[in-house]
């Protein structure tokens, strides 16, 4: 039943049989012969191959099992924090894509701390970034590196920056879709309290790295500031260049998760959720989203628009943020 269900649902996303059998010779490395005897069911896909298959086109496990209300089980997909793994990033990437492809795609982002998104553009902070998972949150050795330096990047060596261009080359889809994001003032606390942790443990090698990484964020601060001004997103450096709707939230009532509810279509809905290690998980459970979706309407409900209008609720947040971040600096600076 489960085999012949997800049969039919993986074919319904080609245009023919021949196309979906060419599919999936090329993913999972079988011969013609053995693609054609999974499609007839003459062969069982094994459980690794249904789940390679439904991860690269977003195929429903949840409303092929049916599982009930009753047992509120869902099915998730997990993947470790790493912003330089493509394995990581590659299941943004494939939500982003089918977004971008659709015509009526919606993405939320919830943000407890700014979206990683942006740090593609400011490089210092995503070495720091993973630099801090890595030694402080999960305590990994880092190939002999103890402490954090501008010339990082280079003792890593080159792979960490192809791996990054990666992350660079998926986020342009994101400044393409129209997003509605909601944050406060405390969004920016995540990255300054890294940053004085970092500071006062002595595992920045100067004070100017520990500086970089505040302009890293300012430069950040300053390109969101810029977008809800404009009620546009822009490719950084160049808003003269306006891309896709941006509408911007201020939720003053509760304190804000990592969360991400995106809608592909009018029947494929996803919902990612986020840890403070950068974990996730995400399902397309069509309850789970829904209620979720419910959630933000909500919490929208109780924030006012910052984007485009609304000049001085709008001011008052980011003075907050840089207030915050200047202070941070003149700890710093002593």
């Amino acid at each position: 039943m489960f085999q012949s269900e997800f049969i039919k649902e993986f074919i319904s996303k080609f245009d023919s049989k021949h196309k979906a059998a060419l599919f999936i010779q090329d993913k999972l490395h079988l011969t013609k012969d053995g693609a054609y005897r999974r499609l007839r069911e003459a062969s069982a896909f094994h459980p690794n191959e249904i789940a390679t298959l439904s991860n690269l086109l977003d195929i429903s496990l949840d409303s092929i099992i049916k599982i009930s209300d009753e047992k509120k089980s869902i099915l998730c997909t997990y993947s470790q924090f790493d912003l330089t793994d493509p394995d990581y990033l590659s299941y943004f990437h494939r939500v982003y894509n089918a977004a971008y492809k659709s015509k009526t795609s919606k993405l939320y982002l919830v943000c407890k701390r700014f979206p990683y998104i942006y740090t593609y553009f400011a490089p210092s902070y995503v070495d720091f970034a993973v630099y801090f998972l890595l030694k402080v949150q999960i305590n990994k050795q880092i190939d002999t590196i103890d402490k954090f330096s501008i010339d990082l990047l280079n003792k890593l060596g080159g792979k960490i920056k192809q791996k990054r261009m990666f992350g660079e080359g998926f986020s342009k889809l994101y400044f393409e879709l129209p997003s509605v994001e909601i944050i406060n003032r405390l969004t920016i606390e995540d990255d300054l309290l890294k940053v004085k942790y970092c500071w006062d443990s002595e595992l920045f090698e100067s004070k100017e790295d520990a500086l970089l990484i505040c302009e890293s964020i300012r430069t950040i601060v300053d390109h969101i500031k810029q977008q809800a001004i404009l009620g546009k997103k822009f490719m950084p450096g160049r808003p003269e260049e306006p891309l896709a709707d941006y509408k911007l939230y201020l939720a003053e009532p509760v304190k804000l998760e990592h969360l991400f509810w995106a809608k592909i279509k009018a029947d494929h809905t996803i919902t990612i959720m986020i840890n403070n290690s950068g974990d996730y998980l995400a399902s397309k459970n069509e309850r789970f989203t829904s209620q979720t979706k419910e959630y933000l309407d909500n919490l929208i409900n109780l924030s006012s628009q910052i984007s485009g209008e609304n000049k001085r609720d709008r001011n008052k947040l980011f003075n907050a943020m840089y207030q915050r971040l200047d202070e941070v600096i003149d700890y710093i600076k002593g």
